[in-house]
């Protein structure tokens, strides 16, 4: 338990260096607080095995019934079918372990299986904190991710994106930006969403357009140089970025990434774009540092197999 304990505290210090709505350092946070528990109340290993269980159980539950939501929408594609069954065969395998200690290796097995609930609860926890977290409304510039389209017309998710940026919008003293380049619609995103912008009444003097981006780390990087262009005082200026809620948190990991402290404001959106974009937004979470989880997966696994 003090080796877990050890290894907990150093992942903290190396996660300050971050900030706090990060994947990496809410899941360090996570860690150190079950292991001081344990130390602090003394419990006994067969204890803290069955809280780590417990929390396996309940996070792979949900995950087992987010994939298998997607797989019941999506199951007339053959890829889709391929990309969830196996998803759906791991979880269930995952919590018969947990559940039966089938084999003599299973604390192994539950070590894994811990670090992945903890990255689930970290990102659950990060889309909290941007969705309760206090928004200030005067920002110079407000910036809005474009997204997939069909002809010329936004998707729905880009109009709630929209909607949500006027409200922030103040005539002759916000620029708008509209970030993203030609996808799978007719025209650029930047562009459409410029036409929404306009035929609500937005002043065509106070909208820039960044035409390049395919992803959202290059709507980031292109909108950032485009406001170095535009103001030489730019890191004074306050910028806000909107995008849907599913998508805040990974847009907030992207701009600590790229060192930009930029407000994330998240648009609502259905249930149904939630549940299907979940396991979408987490892995690609989890790709912005792949290398550290990775590193850190064995080092729980074993210090749980060896040690508890």
């Amino acid at each position: 338990m003090y080796t877990l304990l050890l290894i907990s505290a150093i992942l903290l210090i190396i996660a300050s260096k971050h900030n706090f709505i990060s994947m990496f350092t809410a899941t360090s946070i996570i860690l150190f607080t079950l292991s001081t528990i344990s130390l602090i109340f003394n419990l006994q290993t067969t204890v803290f095995l069955n809280i780590i269980i417990a929390i396996n159980l309940i996070t792979n539950v949900f995950i087992l019934t987010v994939t298998s939501y997607r797989l019941y929408q999506k199951a007339k594609v053959k890829a889709n079918i391929m990309l969830h069954l196996p998803a759906i065969i791991l979880y269930i395998t995952m919590i018969a372990i947990n559940l039966f200690k089938i084999f003599d290796f299973y604390k192994y097995i539950i070590g894994m299986n811990l670090y992945l609930s903890l990255i689930v609860l970290s990102h659950l926890l990060g889309n909290l904190i941007i969705k309760h977290k206090k928004i200030d409304t005067d920002f110079d510039y407000i910036v809005v991710l474009g997204g997939s389209m069909k002809g010329i017309e936004l998707s729905e998710l880009i109009k709630q994106r929209m909607i949500t940026s006027f409200a922030y919008y103040r005539t002759n003293k916000s620029i708008m930006i509209f970030s993203g380049g030609k996808s799978n619609g007719d025209i650029e995103e930047s562009v459409a969403m410029k036409n929404f912008a306009v035929e609500n009444h937005i002043q065509d003097t106070d909208i820039l357009l960044e035409k390049l981006a395919m992803n959202t780390m290059q709507n980031i990087e292109y909108v950032r140089n485009l406001i170095q262009q535009q103001d030489e005082n730019c890191n004074s200026k306050k910028v806000c970025v909107i995008t849907n809620n599913f998508h805040a948190y990974r847009t907030k990991l992207i701009c600590n990434k790229m060192k930009v402290n930029w407000t994330v404001v998240p648009a609502e959106s259905n249930p149904t774009s939630k549940i299907n974009t979940y396991l979408i937004e987490l892995l690609a979470a989890i790709y912005l540092d792949i290398l550290i989880h990775i590193t850190l997966i064995i080092i729980i696994t074993i210090i749980i197999g060896r040690f508890v």
